[in-house]
């Protein structure tokens, strides 16, 4: 249950990050810069939750290609809009 919590927690880090981009295609304007700081601190707490609950190296790995894939996936995302 605490690796499905570390993934939510970067899914929702990585989705706001994104969104702070102004290269963004999922919002017609992106959001405040500030939101960034967020991203970071959740990205910090799911580091944190994953070292509690994999070993050091598994967490690191875990929290790298999680961000990496979803860093990948989240603009694709937007081409499944519908325009209207």
């Amino acid at each position: 249950m605490l690796i499905f919590t570390v993934t939510l927690l970067i899914v929702f880090a990585v989705s706001t990050f994104y969104c702070t981009r102004k290269q963004q295609r999922f919002l017609k304007k992106p959001i405040k810069k500030h939101w960034r700081l967020l991203s970071l601190a959740l990205i910090a707490c799911a580091l944190t939750l994953a070292f509690v609950q994999l070993s050091a190296t598994a967490a690191v790995f875990y929290i790298i290609f999680s961000v990496m894939l979803m860093l990948m996936l989240i603009p694709f995302i937007s081409l499944l809009q519908t325009k209207g």
